[in-house]
C-alpha cells in the first residue's frame, strides 16, 4: 500500500521539475549512504585490529609505560 501510494505521489502528482529534483535528491542520498557504510566498515576494522592488539598485549604480560 505504502509503495503504491509513493508511485503515484511521484508519477501522477508531483511536476515534473519535481519528480527531477527527488530522483537527484535519492541519488544523492544512496551515494552519502554508501559512503557512510564504508566508512563503518572501515572504522569496525581498525577497531578489531585494536582489540586484537591489546589481547596480545596483555597475554605477552605488557604493562603500558614501564621499562623491563
Amino acid at each position: 500500500m505504502k509503495q503504491r501510494f509513493w508511485e503515484w505521489l511521484r508519477t501522477g502528482f508531483l511536476p515534473e521539475w519535481a519528480r527531477r529534483q527527488l530522483c537527484e535528491e535519492n541519488r544523492e542520498l544512496r551515494r552519502q549512504l554508501e559512503a557512510s557504510r564504508q566508512d563503518v566498515q572501515r572504522l569496525e576494522a581498525y577497531i578489531q585490529g585494536m582489540q586484537t592488539a591489546l589481547r596480545a598485549f596483555k597475554r605477552a604480560g605488557g604493562k603500558g609505560g614501564e621499562e623491563r
